[in-house]
């Protein structure tokens, strides 16, 4: 029994190990996307400050002007103010993955530049459809084990843009 438990406890070990090197040895281009993935999620969620992290304190879009806060401040606004019929929250961000874009600045690869494409779905009666869909352009740079935007611009690719 002792050496079943010993067993057991050296292969929960290996895993977390594994599990942490997997992560720490991750490439930049994996960051990034897994970083964008996230901002999805929170999206979907509706939590606007976590849509909000990947963004450096001095971040700007210059398609709109608007900085990291004014996002924050649209985005809390959007998620309590908007309802559909039902009263529900009508939509979902998609990010592909494999559609991400990362190029990083050589000789350093500190900085560089992502493009995506992203879908507005609206959601009604358990179907969706694209509301509005965006490629952008971000410029990006390392800090510590993260990435943060810097800059963005989008151009609408197809619907329009509900907010």
């Amino acid at each position: 029994m002792r050496k079943l438990l010993n067993i057991t406890l050296l292969i929960a070990a290996l895993a977390l190990v594994g599990v942490v090197l997997s992560r720490y040895f991750r490439s930049d281009e994996a960051i990034i996307k897994n970083q964008l993935l996230d901002v999805a999620e929170a999206f979907n969620d509706r939590l606007a400050r976590s849509c909000v992290e990947i963004l450096a304190d001095d971040f700007r879009d210059t398609t709109t002007g608007y900085g990291k806060q004014d996002i924050r401040e649209r985005l809390f606004y959007l998620f309590t103010k908007t309802r559909n019929i039902k009263g529900k929250f009508p939509y979902r961000v998609v990010i592909r993955e494999n559609l991400v874009e990362v190029e990083l600045d050589r000789p350093d690869r500190v900085t560089g530049t992502i493009r995506f494409n992203c879908q507005l779905m609206r959601v009604e009666d358990n179907r969706e459809s694209i509301e509005w869909e965006f490629e952008v352009t971000a410029g990006g740079k390392k800090a510590d084990n993260t990435w943060l935007f810097t800059t963005a611009e989008h151009k609408t690719s197809g619907g329009t843009r509900p907010f």
